[in-house]
């Protein structure tokens, strides 16, 4: 992100290496849908049998499943693998349902929103919560920035923005 970089790109580049880097464009599109697809399902903890069928139901812009040929032990591999090369990411999951646990709520980063999980322990739940929340947080803040250099009282009375906003705008 610093270097102003895809990571996606350049997570194809650690899980394909040559493979991503000798592939047409069309062929590189597919295959930085599939690890854009895997991290994050994976990264929420996603277990590799919901992960495989995410990869397997992925179409592209046509239609056409883009990975029909995926195994299940494939899919384990690459989890295995990943999880082995960002030990960081279990400790991540970890350290959230402990905070859990112990507050019974879990703070969103930027704005300070809880969430008490009421219905007990779900930890994808819990894993997802503050990425999404502080991601949408950061998008809001930069709504309200953007409303500043909007001149709307230019159009009259009632005129504003209309949005349902989540980590993107």
């Amino acid at each position: 992100f610093r270097n102003g970089e895809d990571p996606h790109r350049a997570l194809c580049l650690d899980f394909f290496g040559d493979t991503f880097r000798n592939a047409a464009d069309d062929q590189k599109k597919a295959l930085r849908v599939f690890v854009k697809q895997f991290t994050y399902a994976s990264g929420y903890m996603a277990e590799s049998e919901t992960v495989h069928g995410i990869l397997t139901s992925s179409e592209d812009e046509n239609g056409k499943l883009l990975y029909p040929n995926l195994t299940l032990r494939e899919t384990a591999n690459f989890h295995d693998k990943w999880l082995a090369r960002n030990p960081e990411i279990p400790r991540w999951w970890e350290s959230t349902l402990e905070e859990w646990r112990k507050n019974r709520c879990l703070v969103e980063p930027i704005l300070g929103l809880k969430v008490d999980f009421l219905d007990g322990e779900d930890p994808s739940k819990m894993i997802n919560f503050k990425p999404q929340s502080g991601g949408s947080a950061l998008v809001h803040l930069a709504t309200f920035e953007v409303l500043k250099e909007i001149p709307f009282q230019k159009w009259g009375k009632g005129t504003g923005l209309v949005t349902q906003t989540h980590d993107s705008l």
